[in-house]
């Protein structure tokens, strides 16, 4: 799995990408066909074609890529047969356990094999990984994976490490790197593991409940463990795109500074609406284009001054007493005018970010701790 060659070969195991969170891992078998939304997939098709390509169906009309298998890849792919780590937590523990090639790793839960095919590739080919699930048949499905995925540095075996009496078989005291345990009660495993990490060693362990790690910390410092820390790891994936900064003070301006029509245009528009024998006026003729016909005798809406404009003051002071109505200026029509654009900032554009949907909230806490070196007496 972590060596392959740049074109596919029978009997490899590829990730067909159909989506970023649709992955499916096969094994290339010449006869056999893979089926999805997108079309048929015959597996002959797929020989001697390079990792990475853009694969058609058999149709034509779908298309699916054929990745190389890495470890991410297969934490997205796989079966699931418990609930797994992601990348998030993965990362971490790889990152805090300080593995390298050639170091010895002891994982207990080992579940789906998601965090074991990444702590495999961590150690290469010259380290060991030795797993243990206590389900025998997990155990067995993980081990005939690791088979298939050619993971020769992984041994796995089926065993409770909590039991009373657990022993080690065949690992050497003082002789392991790095411990991840991945169980339900870590702390029945700390005190049997204590004497096979060697000093300066590192120990983690992985709990959903922080209940959990408050019992594990209280029985580390017991068996030699110091330097605890907990940390909890979320991920937030943002969709970020840029877009044009937009101003609205500038905008108004813009608005305000925009051409009217000429005066005896907006003064002929009145004029062409005389009075029904009803008393209500004609619809104004500039209707649609921004002016509104002038209401009734007895709808008329108050002017500025609060004074109907059938009651309006003479300019000698009587009021007016006609029953006509009186039309008020229409405001000049903007239909002629040309619109004007909104203008953009001369500053850099405004970013827009938003959290995807699919991102993960809290997992598990982790615990690490270091196996303390005694001071020469």
């Amino acid at each position: 799995m972590l060596q392959h060659r740049p074109t596919i070969a029978a009997g490899d195991l590829v990730i067909v990408y159909e989506h970023f969170s649709a992955m499916k891992a096969i094994y290339v078998k010449p006869g056999q066909i893979f089926n999805n939304k997108f079309g048929a997939f015959p597996h002959k098709a797929m020989i001697g074609r390079r990792f990475g390509e853009k694969h058609a169906s058999a149709d034509g009309r779908g298309f699916v890529h054929l990745l190389p298998p890495t470890p991410e890849l297969w934490t997205g792919a796989l079966p699931h047969r418990t609930q797994i780590l992601y990348i998030a937590d993965i990362s971490m523990i790889c990152l805090q356990l300080e593995l390298l090639p050639g170091a010895r790793v002891i994982e207990a839960g080992t579940g789906s094999g998601s965090l074991s095919h990444a702590l495999a590739r961590s150690v290469g080919p010259t380290g060991c990984l030795y797993t243990y699930e206590f389900n025998e048949a997990r155990a067995k499905q993980a081990k005939a994976e690791f088979a298939a995925n050619q993971l020769a540095q992984v041994t796995s075996a089926h065993g409770d490490v909590c039991v009373e009496g657990w022993a080690y078989d065949g690992i050497e005291p003082a002789s392991i790197d790095a411990v991840i345990f991945d169980l339900p009660q870590p702390w029945d495993a700390i005190a049997r593991v204590a004497p096979f990490v060697r000093p300066g060693g590192r120990l983690c362990c992985f709990s959903p409940c922080i209940e959990q790690v408050a019992r594990s910390i209280d029985v580390l410092p017991g068996h030699g463990f110091t330097a605890i820390e907990t940390i909890e790891v979320l991920v937030k994936t943002h969709d970020v795109r840029a877009e044009p900064t937009y101003d609205p003070v500038a905008a108004i301006v813009a608005q305000s500074q925009q051409p009217r029509a000429p005066a005896a245009a907006a003064a002929a528009a009145p004029a062409a609406a005389p009075a029904t024998a009803a008393g209500e006026p004609a619809e104004s003729a500039a209707d649609g284009a921004g002016a509104t016909a002038q209401p009734a005798d007895g709808d008329a809406a108050p002017d500025d001054d609060g004074q109907p404009p059938n009651k309006r003051q003479k300019p000698g002071g009587d009021a007016a007493t006609s029953s006509q109505p009186v039309a008020a200026p229409a405001a000049a029509p903007l239909a002629a005018a040309p619109a004007a654009a909104a203008p953009a900032s001369s500053g850099p554009p405004r970013l827009l970010t938003k959290p995807f949907d699919d991102m993960r909230g809290h997992t598990g806490f982790l615990l690490f701790c270091t196996k303390h070196v005694s001071a020469p007496a």
